[in-house]
């Protein structure tokens, strides 16, 4: 065997470990990608969380009860008692995240983002934008 050549089975060797390794990177993209997801559907969950608890605390409070809260992520109020929580971006379709329940009867209102009072004036729970 000559200085400058290399044997087969090194060959074969080499590309195995990169084949493998190709793989593993794969898979930890795949993965990755499922980790933004989960994180992404946990956010929204907590802001739709937390605008249902103001809901439900402002009109356990009475008249002239008011909140002011930040959102990231765009919530819509349902007549059904529930909140569709979808991403605000306009680069992503809207679909929705995460959904909640809240109590009393409040809405319709949608693409509720940014910050927000929730006011209840004589019994009647209702949500301002400020801008």
């Amino acid at each position: 065997m000559k200085k400058a050549q290399i044997s087969l089975e090194m060959v074969f060797s080499v590309g195995a470990i990169l084949f493998i390794a190709m793989i593993v990177l794969l898979f930890g993209f795949a993965k990755k990608g499922e980790i933004i997801k989960t994180e992404q559907f946990t956010e929204a969950r907590a802001e739709c969380f937390k605008l249902a608890e103001a809901l439900g605390s402002v009109l356990t409070l009475g008249t002239d009860a008011n909140l002011t809260l930040n959102f990231y992520y765009l919530h819509n109020i349902q007549n059904n008692s529930v909140i569709l929580t979808m991403p605000n971006s306009t680069a992503s379709p809207l679909h929705e995240i995460a959904t909640c329940n809240y109590i009393g009867n409040v809405g319709p209102y949608s693409n509720i983002t940014g910050t927000v009072v929730v006011r209840n004036i004589l019994g009647n729970v209702s949500l301002y934008e400020v801008f």
